[in-house]
């Protein structure tokens, strides 16, 4: 359970929640990052999209918006959600070939419920125009896998819900945030 203290949140055990998100925000960027690299065909997708579907859990969480005015923990969320963009258009404007790790990437930026989530606005003006680019350059499946064209409606529709529900959220948002 969590408690208050004058200090911040405590967990159970005298940790830091702020040390808890470091070391998850740390665990999760490693296997994005793996993702970036050579390992990329190695890597089991199941194993990324559970890498982004926990990633989604994290910048979701309520704390975290509280969590955000610690230097390291805007650091560590803006690298998340730079990893996360990057599965969903990549360096190049090339598309990662995998539609169901771009669901779900797309899906954890979708659940960050508010701009001050994503730390600096220069990090929410990124994930905005990302998920622009990736709408408007759009194109169907051109696999032969049924698997990968399956998916193909649910990848559309979540990048138009994804960049909807951050329209959403610049409302309210001034230059001074």
């Amino acid at each position: 359970t969590l408690k208050g203290t004058s200090e911040g949140i405590d967990l159970d055990g005298g940790g830091r929640i702020l040390d808890v998100y470091l070391r998850i925000c740390e665990a999760l960027q490693q296997r994005i990052e793996m993702l970036d690299k050579k390992e990329r065909n190695r890597t089991p997708a199941k194993a990324t999209w559970n890498a982004t579907y926990a990633i989604g859990n994290v910048l979701a969480n309520p704390t975290l918006r509280d969590a955000t005015g610690n230097p390291s923990v805007y650091l560590a969320v803006e690298n998340l959600i730079t990893g996360l963009l990057q599965l969903v258009v990549q360096k190049g404007g090339e598309n990662m070939e995998n539609f169901k790790v771009r669901i779900h990437a797309v899906g954890a930026i979708a659940k960050i419920p508010t701009v001050r989530h994503f730390g600096r606005i220069s990090c929410f003006a990124q994930a905005l125009q990302c998920l622009i680019r990736a709408v408007e350059s759009y194109t169907p499946a051109k696999s032969e896998s049924f698997i990968e064209v399956q998916y193909d409606g649910q990848l559309r529709a979540r990048l138009y819900v994804g960049l909807c529900w951050l329209i959403v959220l610049t409302d309210g948002v001034t230059g001074s945030q």
